[in-house]
């Protein structure tokens, strides 16, 4: 699993799976090291002084090179911007956080060629594995786990 962007939401979504996995509870088919780009630099610094056993940063191009999920969270001015100089892959699983600001045939330009485009709104509480994630779409069994 690769995230593109860790603002304030991600960092939530990140803090509850590394919580997760700290724990003991597995995902199935997920490695437990999550690559994180440095879009906030200080969010991902504090992050993998919180987890360095879970996390390492990584390049943009690398996150889309590299990994088979690739999640995307960032401002929806700058989805475009990131997206020019990525190639994702036609097996890539998309998590796409900026799901309520993209239109499905936006998300399939910008992430194209993959085929599977999770549209997914999570919600701060995510940082507690608690409270609700709006998915806008079937993400199949293992992103609900991850989830």
């Amino acid at each position: 699993v690769g995230v593109l962007g860790v603002g304030a939401i991600s960092r939530c979504v990140l803090e509850g799976v590394c919580k997760a996995f700290i724990a003991g509870s597995s995902v199935d088919g997920v490695e437990s090291k999550i690559f994180i780009s440095a879009r906030s630099s200080a969010n991902a610094n504090e992050l993998i002084t919180l987890y360095p056993k879970n996390l390492e940063i990584k390049t943009n191009e690398e996150i889309a090179s590299l990994c088979d999920w690739v999640v995307i969270s960032v401002r929806p001015e700058q989805v475009e911007g990131l997206c020019k100089d990525l190639t994702f892959r036609e097996d890539q699983i998309i998590l796409n956080f900026v799901s309520a600001c993209l239109t499905e045939e936006q998300a399939k330009e910008f992430f194209a060629p993959a085929q599977r485009i999770v549209r997914i709104s999570p919600w701060p509480c995510s940082k507690n594995r608690l409270g609700p994630v709006l998915v806008l779409n079937s993400p199949g069994e293992q992103v609900e786990e991850f989830l």
